[in-house]
């Protein structure tokens, strides 16, 4: 059995200067949605097993999508949870946090 560390989990983050831009706007590459990215981190987190070490979560794009950290073996089951509520919060309100994720990524660059 693997017993690493600590497992870090990091999301995507495309500039947008790079190849892979040029590949969204010609249609060669479609980015997952946030709802995708949470599911997947959840499917991994629900799979990996109670163990002593650190789990932990960043977004690498400015978009206070979710940070999520905590020990395997006592806060599994919180960080499933807080992974949940993300998600409804996202489906809540994607009118609004998407105008907000344009505004802060033109701050940003």
């Amino acid at each position: 059995m693997i017993q690493p560390d600590f497992i870090r989990v990091r999301t995507f983050a495309m500039h947008r200067k790079s190849p892979m831009q040029k590949m969204v706007e010609n249609g060669t590459f479609v980015p997952m949605t946030d709802e995708e990215i949470i599911r997947e981190i959840r499917l991994l987190l629900v799979n990996l097993n109670k163990m002593p070490q650190l789990f932990q979560l960043r977004r690498s794009q400015p978009d206070l999508l979710m940070h999520v950290n905590g020990y395997l073996d006592e806060s599994k089951e919180p960080m499933l949870k807080d992974l949940m509520i993300t998600s409804s919060f996202r489906k809540s309100r994607t009118g609004i946090l998407a105008f907000e994720t344009r505004l802060l990524r033109k701050l940003v660059h």
